[in-house]
């Protein structure tokens, strides 16, 4: 039960954050400054995104047992970047280019979905649900994510001598940003494993 409503939500809300970044993408305005431009629909999608962490987080510490250390670590991350960036108003540009993690997610919750009621999925099915998770989780989490920090890293130091420019807060976002690509890179590492 626990496990199924905790997949629901995070197939609705991966979905969801996903088809939101799309107005993102491109936006003029956040493309002039990728570190300081926001916009009213960024500060939207940014809270949407935390506020879904936060709950994450929450649901992982009050279930520490049964999720794991690794989900807490990362709605601790995730909450902790996404809070940060709302606070200072910094990197609303980078919030749908690493939302795209989550294009991965609804696969997972499907392969979840097959193991657990192999009589509603035909085995076809989830064999291809298992190729395109791994497909997606790789492009977005491990190749795109490790090259959007590397850029993410250049921008902030290229703003080091703006007046906006928080020290504390570019630390936040780069080492939460970073131990969670180090997470989905061991993620990525058993998926491998398994299959």
């Amino acid at each position: 039960q626990l496990d199924f409503s905790m997949r629901i939500v995070s197939f609705i809300q991966s979905t969801l954050i996903v088809v939101l970044a799309i107005p993102l993408f491109d936006n003029k305005y956040l493309n002039q400054d990728r570190v300081f431009a926001t916009t009213p629909y960024s500060e939207m999608y940014s809270t949407l995104a935390a506020s879904y962490f936060v709950w994450d987080t929450a649901m992982s510490l009050r279930h520490l047992q049964h999720f794991g250390l690794g989900f807490l670590i990362h709605g601790v991350m995730a909450s902790t970047v996404f809070l940060s960036g709302i606070r200072t108003q910094m990197i609303h540009y980078y919030s749908p280019i690493f939302l795209l993690f989550e294009v991965s997610t609804p696969f997972l919750n499907l392969r979840w979905v097959a193991l657990k009621f192999p009589e509603l999925v035909p085995q076809w099915l989830a064999l291809a649900n298992n190729i395109v998770l791994i497909s997606t989780f790789f492009g977005a989490r491990i190749f795109w994510g490790w090259y959007q920090i590397y850029r993410l890293a250049g921008d902030l130091y290229a703003a080091r001598h703006d007046p906006r420019f928080v020290l504390s807060t570019a630390i936040i976002i780069l080492s939460t940003n970073f131990v969670l690509d180090i997470l989905n890179a061991f993620w990525f590492s058993k998926m491998l494993t398994v299959a």
